[in-house]
């Protein structure tokens, strides 16, 4: 039971080295919170603190749960439609519309959840126009 325990730990710690909430461009409101409501005097910071603790780890819970996860959507959603879309429309036209409803259609939300809870959780760069710089074929026309 120990050495389970000490596992858990150890891949927990590893694990959390690529976690998105301790990326400070993910806190969007924790950022917006330390900038705006944080006093420059000591003095201050000492007497708000029991009001910027609370106010903090909300700004905390809501940049965990609200705003990363819907940050990410888009980027999710990019890679899965390159991944599973890209190419059937631009170059695979009539073997990908043969194949389309095996592995596509049940396809696409499976791993649409995989990809966007990973990026959820890990600090995984945005796509920043991948799409556009991967296939130079569709700006030519």
């Amino acid at each position: 039971m120990k050495r389970a325990a000490l596992i858990l730990v150890l891949v927990s710690m590893f694990a959390a080295t690529g976690c998105a909430i301790l990326e400070r461009d993910n806190l969007r409101a924790f950022n917006w919170v330390e900038r705006n409501m944080t006093p420059e005097s000591t003095a201050m910071k000492v007497m708000l603190t029991p009001v910027l603790v609370p106010v903090g780890l909300g700004a905390l819970a809501l940049d965990q749960f609200v705003l990363h996860p819907v940050s990410v959507l888009d980027d999710a959603a990019d890679d899965i439609l390159d991944l599973f879309w890209g190419e059937l429309w631009s170059r695979k036209y009539v073997t990908g519309c043969a194949g389309l409803g095996w592995w596509a259609l049940p396809l696409t939300p499976v791993a649409f959840t995989f990809n966007w809870l990973a990026r959820c959780v890990f600090d995984i760069p945005h796509n920043n126009g991948y799409k556009a710089q991967r296939d130079p074929i569709r700006d030519e026309g």
